[in-house]
């Protein structure tokens, strides 16, 4: 896998939109769209870099999400209950504030806020990732060994060439 990671929070519907968060945790891009054609979402998310997880604000992912995931050999997870439009509005409110950023529609906060909570369920093992190798002095390979991490090969693993 080259390039940045990517968390790949989508809302599909009439109007998709995609947010983009790297492996940690910052904003990287966000776009929504009419009838938004998969090409053209594939073309979005790999001008930015390569996913690692697509994820939605609901617990049974959308096929479309799912065929997008598996357009770039990656897999979609879900929440673990579906994102209420209040708690979806506060993520994604807290979140852009930081950055100046106003979403354009509820899509994007949707998007947002399930990218959020994708990376927050990761952070622990991120942050975990990254004591590892800042211990070993290898902090270079980090983007790499996350990626793996995240597929459940371990740093011992990865350091050793087996994974």
């Amino acid at each position: 896998m080259r390039g940045r990671g990517l968390i790949v929070g989508v809302d599909i519907g009439m109007t998709t939109a995609i947010a983009l968060l790297d492996l940690n945790g910052n904003f990287i891009g966000l776009k929504s769209q009419k009838e938004f054609p998969q090409h053209e979402m594939q073309q979005f998310i790999q001008s930015h870099g390569q996913p690692v997880l697509f994820t939605t604000d609901v617990t049974k992912a959308p096929v479309g999400i799912s065929k997008l995931a598996a357009s770039f050999n990656v897999r979609a997870e879900t929440p673990q209950k579906d994102l209420g439009r209040r708690e979806k509005g506060e993520l994604a409110s807290v979140f852009l504030k930081k950055l100046n950023k106003t979403p354009e529609n509820f899509h994007e906060v949707s998007a947002l806020a399930a990218a959020i909570v994708c990376y927050n369920k990761h952070e622990s093992k991120f942050r975990k990732v990254e004591r590892q190798l800042s211990e070993r002095g290898v902090f270079e390979r980090v983007e790499e060994i996350k990626k793996k991490v995240l597929y459940g090969i371990s740093v011992n693993r990865v350091l050793e060439g087996r994974g």
